[in-house]
């Protein structure tokens, strides 16, 4: 491990993250959000796209919710007006970045922008030009990037480089690419010494959004994009609490983010946004931390590493052994401790722990404490 290595984490929960269906869009609800990112320790935020005044007058009122440290990040269209509405936002925001879109795939430039790729080029070019002028620092965001000719993009990517570009982000926006081939494509990318960042951006179509945000890290990528809980369009984007965990804890390379405070972000943006995280969603599921099973319980009991790998004590939480969760596949000394503590030392506490295990087989959910009561009720009913 290396702790000296440092990447950057760019949060896309409301620009892109806040596309997901069935979430809560509203300005209000943008604000609660930008609030609790401004906590997060992120170091900039992609905050939205700026092509009109109500765009500008949103975007003046949601960087106020933002921590004064973070990067104010606008994405932005090759659209001369464009540019120029969010290049007003200087004079109000604290840290301003210009982000420029710039499809990037022949099926973008083509299908969809009815443009050739000498003329997209062009267009960028001109932008580029126009932003030297007004001393603004820019990003460069290439949509489809993983899907684009890579003979055309090396081209495009050598144009970026006679500007003062901050930061390049490669984004696989369907998430085709496996860690493998994302990985390698950041390497040859990062190889040809460009003096600008690269900054990754992954969709988890295939659930490898953060698998493959990390090979581009571990491949040269000096910045990931990530939304709280994974959310985005489709199946979602790069986990925050997932991906800066794994790179710390594994890679030892580490970030900005405190973990302590993540957990407890991640479910306040939940509850905002009124989108559930699955109990079982890494780092941040309700789950992550509970066992069940005898046999686990009982090795947790004899060393807190035995089934556990993700430290609770990392998020500021705690295991405790005898508080393990109680069901009719436990560990009998939990069992037992559970009735003891619930009954005082009765002497048919083996006989209760059997009962409770048979009645769990055919009865969903029962508790031990109505076990318990059931047993004592059968037990009256033969002595009588």
């Amino acid at each position: 491990k290396e702790d000296s290595i440092m990447v950057k984490c760019q949060d896309n929960t409301v620009r892109d993250g806040m596309q997901q269906h069935n979430v809560n869009k509203n300005f209000r609800t943008k604000l609660s959000v930008f609030e609790l990112i401004g906590q997060s320790n992120v170091d900039s935020v992609e905050i939205g796209m700026c092509a009109s005044e109500d765009d500008y007058t949103m975007i003046c009122e949601e960087a106020k919710k933002l921590s004064s440290n973070q990067e104010v990040v606008v994405l932005t269209r090759l659209v001369k007006q464009d540019i120029d509405i969010t290049a007003r936002l200087k004079k109000k925001v604290n840290q301003l970045t210009i982000k420029l879109l710039v499809p990037i795939s022949d099926l973008h430039i083509e299908k969809k922008l009815g443009l050739t790729r000498e003329s997209m080029k062009s267009k960028l070019e001109n932008c580029l030009n126009y932003l030297q002028q007004l001393n603004i620092q820019t990003d460069i965001c290439f949509e489809d990037a993983t899907r684009a000719d890579k003979l055309y993009f090396m081209e495009v990517l050598q144009l970026c480089n006679k500007y003062p570009v901050h930061f390049v982000t490669i984004a696989d926006t369907v998430g085709c690419m496996v860690p493998e081939e994302f990985g390698a494509y950041i390497r040859e990318i990062k190889q040809n010494g460009y003096d600008f960042g690269i900054s990754v951006h992954c969709h988890n179509d295939l659930g490898l959004a953060t698998a493959n945000s990390i090979a581009g890290v571990l491949n040269g990528a000096e910045q990931v994009e990530t939304t709280f809980l994974g959310i985005g369009e489709r199946a979602g984007n790069t986990s925050i609490e997932e991906v800066s965990y794994i790179l710390y804890k594994k890679y030892g390379i580490k970030s900005n983010i405190n973990f302590k405070d993540i957990i407890l972000l991640a479910n306040e943006i939940s509850e905002i946004l009124k989108f559930p995280i699955a109990a079982t969603k890494p780092i941040i599921g309700d789950n992550v931390f509970i066992h069940e099973s005898g046999i686990h319980q009982d090795g947790m009991m004899k060393d807190c590493n035995m089934y556990q790998f993700v430290q609770p004590e990392d998020f500021g939480t705690q295991i405790k052994p005898l508080d393990l969760n109680i069901s009719g596949i436990s560990s009998s000394k939990i069992l037992s401790s559970r009735v003891s503590k619930e009954f005082g030392n009765i002497a048919d506490t083996k006989e209760i722990v059997n009962f409770y295990r048979k009645a769990a087989k055919i009865i969903n959910h029962i508790t031990l404490e109505e076990a318990c009561d059931l047993y004592k009720f059968i037990n009256l009913l033969q002595t009588n």
